[in-house]
């Protein structure tokens, strides 16, 4: 939060906006199965819209239901979501839901000890200086802006929304560093990133704060030795799609839209030219809304005036006690005494 005051809120708006472009093309592409671009291209060759509209429907479905029920059902939304449309999917009849363009592809079976290889394997071949090469750098700037800066703008708020919803006390910074740290050594042991909503430990009080880490261990650990993951493959695309596009949706409208009513316009405007240029290119989006950022403070504080408004003592006396002679000297002197009001 600190270092975030130093960031315009356009960059910092801009990045995250444009991270939720991304994360909704990336769940439209899921849902087409392929990107919208090729999806789109191969319809007009077809002459045939009705596959892509169908499938783009079913992913916004899923999207609003999402949406209504997170309202009351918080976390618990997206699984019930999810095996609802999956149910429904497969009351349609068989020879439609066998098309198998409907799935992802068939997951090979996975060794249970697969995990632990990989930590063993990333102990015995870490190189501290791959840190320094383009991809981790990458890797680097897009968890940084998910992460980091998301968290950093939502603290204050989120403290707020313990206080008022949990009589249990969460320490919100606890709860940072140590998903900082299970990311950093997962990551050092060949393992991948991830992380859970800020909003967990909050909605976690019910169950029990102390209990929950073990239960989802015990989940994680079944699902590993039962190869439970391989389940998936019987969810229709556009289910997790659908999933991903209203991640997407939330970023881009909270970042996008939203922050018109409290930012200028002109700032406004540059927020969403840089969401579009880091939709387009990350890392140049980035350096241009930098860019124009200094671009814009430069040119409103050269065009800032010192003198925010002047007058003279016949319009503007004091309210000190003078003389009846002292008032005459002032008033016939008056047009000559200027006043400025200054900035700073």
């Amino acid at each position: 939060g600190f270092f975030l005051k130093f960031i315009p809120f356009t960059v910092t708006g801009g990045l995250l906006g444009g991270f939720g472009l991304i994360i909704m093309y990336s769940g439209w592409s899921m849902a087409l199965g392929s990107t919208p671009v090729t999806a789109i291209k191969a319809a007009i060759q077809a002459e045939d819209w009705l596959l892509p509209l169908l499938r783009t429907g079913l992913m916004v479905s899923v999207t609003v239901a999402i949406k209504i029920l997170s309202k009351k059902l918080q976390s618990f939304a997206l699984p019930i979501v999810m095996t609802i449309a999956t149910m429904v999917f497969y009351l349609v009849p068989e020879h439609f839901r066998n098309d198998q363009s409907w799935y992802l592809p068939e997951m090979k079976e996975v060794d249970p000890l697969g995990g632990f290889h990989a930590i063993a394997f990333g102990i015995s071949n870490f190189r501290p200086r791959a840190i320094f090469n383009a991809d981790t750098f990458y890797l680097f700037l897009s968890f940084f802006g998910v992460l980091y800066i998301d968290w950093g703008l939502h603290i204050l708020v989120m403290a707020n929304l313990v206080r008022r919803k949990n009589r249990n006390q969460v320490n919100l910074n606890q709860e940072i560093e140590a998903m900082g740290l299970a990311c950093c050594l997962t990551g050092a042991l060949g393992g991948q990133p991830v992380s859970h909503a800020i909003g967990t430990p909050v909605q976690v009080q019910g169950i029990g704060k102390n209990r929950w880490p073990v239960v989802q261990a015990l989940l994680l650990l079944a699902a590993m030795l039962t190869n439970a993951w391989t389940a998936v493959t019987a969810v229709p695309q556009f289910v997790f799609g659908g999933t991903t596009f209203s991640y997407g949706v939330h970023l881009t409208v909270e970042w996008m839209i939203r922050s018109r009513s409290r930012i200028a316009l002109n700032e406004w405007r540059l927020l969403v030219f840089t969401s579009v240029a880091i939709f387009v290119n990350s890392a140049l989006g980035l350096v241009l809304g930098l860019s124009f950022a200094l671009v814009c403070f430069i040119i409103e504080y050269a065009g800032i005036s010192g003198i925010k408004q002047r007058s003279n003592m016949r319009f503007y006396r004091s309210a000190v006690e003078r003389t009846p002679d002292d008032n005459r000297v002032i008033e016939q002197k008056s047009d000559g005494v200027e006043i400025f009001w200054m900035h700073g």
